[in-house]
């Protein structure tokens, strides 16, 4: 959820950042990164007054992360319907009646010639994509989680 609100947020935050809004854009980056600040640290004292070019500067920064963030969530959920829900597909729709028979549809199909096939293959192919995708998503929420202690 975190990688698809991250560009929205930060398109939002950079404005807010320079009418005078640099408060709540900072909480509500800290609040998406999931980091709070604990009383009586540096970051405690920043929360309460946010400097609105470091608030802007984060916006700015997180950007190129947060597009390649919602980039992998599409996909991710792109390749629920073309990979975990592949018979559901327009074009194998047809083939579900008889889905361990062999159909000429799925001839040239990743795991065919039947459907069951055809969708074990595509759906093998999503679960690793899901596994990768997860592991760089992680990676970049921890990346924000980083910018946010440090910037906001």
């Amino acid at each position: 959820m975190r990688g698809a609100l991250w560009l929205p947020l930060a398109t939002v935050a950079a404005p807010a950042a320079l009418v005078g809004a640099a408060r709540a854009a900072a909480g509500w980056q800290r609040a998406l990164a999931g980091v709070g600040a604990g009383a009586g640290t540096a970051e405690a004292e920043r929360a309460r007054r946010p400097k609105a070019r470091r608030v802007f500067g984060y916006a700015l920064l997180s950007l190129l992360p947060a597009l390649v963030a919602l980039l992998l969530v599409a996909l991710c959920a792109y390749s629920v319907y073309f990979g975990f829900l592949y018979p559901l597909r327009p074009d194998a729709i047809a083939a579900i009646g008889h889905p361990f028979s062999a159909d000429p549809m799925f001839h040239a199909s990743w795991g065919g010639p039947t459907l069951v096939g055809a969708w074990a293959a595509h759906a093998a192919v999503g679960a690793a994509f899901w596994a990768g995708s997860l592991l760089f998503l992680h990676a970049l929420c921890a990346l924000q989680a980083r910018l946010t202690r440090r910037f906001c």
